[in-house]
């Protein structure tokens, strides 16, 4: 008896090795992608909301105010002369991790929105880097 077990180890424990080497190098490249796909989504995001606050500026003759934010470019903010929004189909997105997007209007009438990427935190580099567009 000893010795059939002996033998169905001897057996199985390599092929369930083997088993999980050839699925984890399947599914590595999955995991690669969904990293990247992460700041893709978030470039085309922005790229989105860029032309939407153009439009909007086109329409109103500025930017929304930093308290105005992005929902000005769903619902006409109380000061908005010309506002013919709404100025994105559905919802503003949120970026590829869950956060609303974050708007800055500067003093000087240049507006930046952004993502601190994965990590939620300034800096980083690959899926954690932070995103930004700026007119």
């Amino acid at each position: 008896m000893s010795r059939k077990l002996f033998v169905l180890l001897f057996v199985t424990v390599p092929l369930l090795v083997l088993v999980l080497v050839i699925v984890g190098l399947m599914v590595w490249p999955f995991i690669s992608y969904r990293e990247l796909a992460g700041p893709r989504l978030a470039t085309t995001d922005l790229q989105n909301i860029r032309n939407a606050l153009d439009a909007y500026k086109l329409d109103c003759g500025h930017f929304p105010t930093t308290q105005e934010g992005l929902a000005a470019l769903e619902k006409s903010p109380p000061q908005a002369r010309g506002w013919h929004g709404p100025y994105f189909r559905g919802a503003i997105p949120k970026d590829p991790w869950g956060r609303p997007y974050r708007y800055q209007l500067s003093r000087n009438g240049r507006f930046t929105v952004s993502t601190l990427g994965a990590d939620n935190k300034p800096g980083g580099d690959g899926g954690n880097a932070d995103l930004s567009v700026t007119e």
